[in-house]
């Protein structure tokens, strides 16, 4: 995919940055190449990025439902000293179920994320760990 726009409602989508499994023993290709596309325009629900895509190489959409994390890694170990340190435990319990969330798509080779808040703030523990992800973000 290079060079797309992309408008509309986008929902229920995963996009690859590899192929796995059997769709690689079958076309002999590992890499997608995923560049350029603009998805600025597009209402993204509940759209993944999985396994590579480098979202630095695309344009993103913008405003207070998305957080883009551009060093998921970095963001997330910051996070989780901030939340080790929480003394409640069922707070501090669902805050790190989050983030191994998270941590999962890094170590498939996710290292860049596109949260839409409206999608994972379900509670207060939920809407200080994004807050905590766009503030990360922000500063970063």
């Amino acid at each position: 995919m290079i060079d797309c726009t992309f408008s509309g409602r986008l929902k229920k989508v995963v996009f690859y940055g590899r192929l796995g499994g059997i769709y690689t023993m079958e076309s002999g290709q590992r890499l997608n190449e995923f560049r350029g596309n603009d998805f600025s325009g597009a209402d993204l629900a509940q759209v993944e990025f999985r396994w590579g895509i480098d979202l630095s190489r695309q344009v993103l959409p913008t405003g207070s439902d998305y957080v883009y994390l551009p060093d998921s890694a970095a963001t997330l170990a910051r996070l989780r000293l901030v939340v080790d340190g929480w003394p409640e435990a069922d707070r501090r319990r669902r805050a790190v179920m989050m983030i191994e969330i998270f941590e999962r798509e890094v170590t498939l080779g996710q290292t860049q994320a596109l949260l839409r808040v409206s999608e994972w703030v379900r509670n207060e523990v939920d809407a200080e760990v994004v807050d905590l992800l766009r503030s990360d973000a922000a500063n970063g």
